[in-house]
Order: structure tokens, then C-alpha cells, then sequence
């Protein structure tokens, strides 16, 4: 990912803190946690790309342009009986799921 945009992370850093990343560059990273563990001065990139990602999140074509319109899709809608068993949830018939969020 890094040789996409330039040629060292130092000159990556430079582009995050003089200008605004693209949203190509913003979602290139994938928050895998490589970057941090090779860095010899404990720079957290995946914080920095994903702060940079919150700053696109607002721009939903923007975010269905990197694929993540079907996220928002499934967040939104997968309490609807359609899509889940939140229904056998609150009768009982489940006692334990293995997330529930906020997405109203």
C-alpha cells in the first residue's frame, strides 16, 4: 500500500500533517496492524488512516465507492426480521448474540 502513494513512511506522514489525503489514500489501509508493528518509532497508522477515513464518512458516495455501501446496507437493516433473530432474541429462544449496535 505505502509504494502506492509514495516512497517511505516518513514522506507518507509529511502528506497526512501539510494536506488533506485523497479518499484513495484514506481507504487503502485496512487497519491490518503491520504498519505498527514494523515501526521503529511506534507511529500509529492505522489511527492516523482511520481518523482520516471519519473525515470521508459523512460523503456516502464516497463510501460506497470503496465498497462499504453494503456495511452501511447491513448495519441499518440487519434488525429487520429479514435479516437476523433478533425476534428469537427477545422471546427467549436465544440467550446470548454476539453483538447488537446502536444503528438508528
Amino acid at each position: 500500500m505505502l509504494y502506492s502513494f509514495t516512497i517511505s513512511p516518513k514522506k507518507l506522514l509529511t502528506k497526512f500533517t501539510t494536506e488533506i489525503p485523497s479518499s484513495q489514500m484514506a481507504f487503502s489501509c485496512a487497519n491490518c496492524g503491520l504498519c505498527a508493528h514494523m515501526c521503529p518509532r511506534d507511529i500509529d497508522f492505522g489511527a492516523i488512516f482511520t481518523a482520516s477515513k471519519k473525515n470521508y464518512a459523512e460523503d456516502k458516495k464516497v463510501l460506497k465507492k470503496y465498497g462499504y455501501g453494503g456495511v452501511i446496507f447491513h448495519q441499518k437493516s440487519s434488525f429487520s426480521k429479514l435479516f437476523s433473530t433478533t425476534k428469537k432474541f427477545t422471546q427467549g429462544e436465544y440467550t446470548h448474540m454476539a453483538f447488537m449496535l446502536d444503528v438508528r
